[in-house]
């Protein structure tokens, strides 16, 4: 009897980097390429100071990521998949040769594709020179690196049973009017500086003006933004009353918790240079508008 022997398929490993919504964002443009260039694919899923969670304790195992997460410890991790550098004895110059291509959205080629280029079918099959037999590709992103659909996207991020429970609990509270508020603050230096606290108070006294029984969802990673709205605006204001610290369980499971029911709400006004506001909107397909000052710069003379 005659066996024909298949040829294994190539394999795309991606490895999402960065905070929640980062990590989310990198996953769907790895599966999407993959999906286009006829990939098998794999994700590593590192759990650290970024993410204080693994996949499967936020979400649901879809069939997309059935058996293709690897979480790997810490050492093997630095030995295996992170960038050369001195803090793993740049090991993993070494192991990068298992790669027909290592790509990290952090130095060229990626890094400049995703600045200059539209990120299309066509230029990756180009530089990754599909027709060459490369047959292992390593993808290291916290970023948008390839197009992927809302669907795809929803399908591959759905909360754990009693997540999704809390954020209906949060929603039943709001009510029939209700907006979502993302105010980022703590490190994200760019986001302070151009979506102010006051553009935001502006917004929803707009708001409240229009429709006198509308509430808003206050997701922030600041307690003095917490009481300083909730002294303006009282009981309109509902939060989840965590600690928002991404490098715990618990604090990765509020924050997901804070994504979804902003993706719940009719609409979302988010901060600019955040992932996390756009994450919501796409898992609520809602809108989102960045709330974001315009910054005069004073010219000579």
């Amino acid at each position: 009897m005659n066996i024909e022997n298949k040829e294994k398929k190539s394999i795309l490993v991606i490895n999402p980097v960065g905070g929640l919504a980062n990590r989310m964002r990198s996953i769907a443009s790895g599966v999407s390429l993959a999906c286009d260039l006829d990939m098998d694919y794999r994700v590593v899923w590192l759990r650290n100071w970024e993410t204080g969670a693994l996949y499967d304790e936020i979400f649901a195992i879809p069939t997309l990521l059935e058996h293709k997460i690897e979480c790997p410890s810490a050492l093997k991790y630095n030995l295996l998949y992170s960038i050369p550098r001195k803090k793993n004895l740049y090991i993993t110059k070494l192991t990068r040769r298992i790669y027909d291509r290592a790509l990290y959205d952090t130095l060229p080629p990626l890094s400049v594709m995703q600045r200059y280029d539209n990120l299309s079918l066509n230029r990756w099959q180009a530089m990754l020179d599909v027709n060459k037999q490369i047959k292992k590709i390593f993808i290291q992103a916290g970023t948008d690196f390839y197009d992927y659909s809302r669907q795809l996207y929803r399908q591959l991020f759905k909360l754990r049973p009693e997540l999704a429970a809390e954020v209906d609990r949060v929603l039943t509270q709001l009510g029939d009017h209700k907006i979502g508020i993302h105010i980022r603050r703590t490190d994200n230096a760019k986001s302070i500086a151009n979506s102010p606290d006051h553009l935001f108070e502006t917004r929803m006294q707009t708001a409240i003006d229009r429709c006198h029984d509308v509430k808003f969802y206050l997701a922030t990673d600041s307690d003095d933004v917490k009481r300083k709205f909730v002294n303006r605006f009282g009981d309109r204001i509902i939060y989840n009353n965590n600690t928002a610290r991404r490098d715990t369980l618990g604090g990765i499971k509020d924050a997901a918790v804070d994504m979804y029911v902003l993706a719940g709400c009719d609409s979302i006004s988010g901060s600019y240079y955040s992932s996390f506001s756009e994450a919501a909107s796409i898992l609520g397909d809602k809108p989102l508008t960045i709330v974001k000052q315009v910054i005069v710069t004073g010219g000579e003379g």
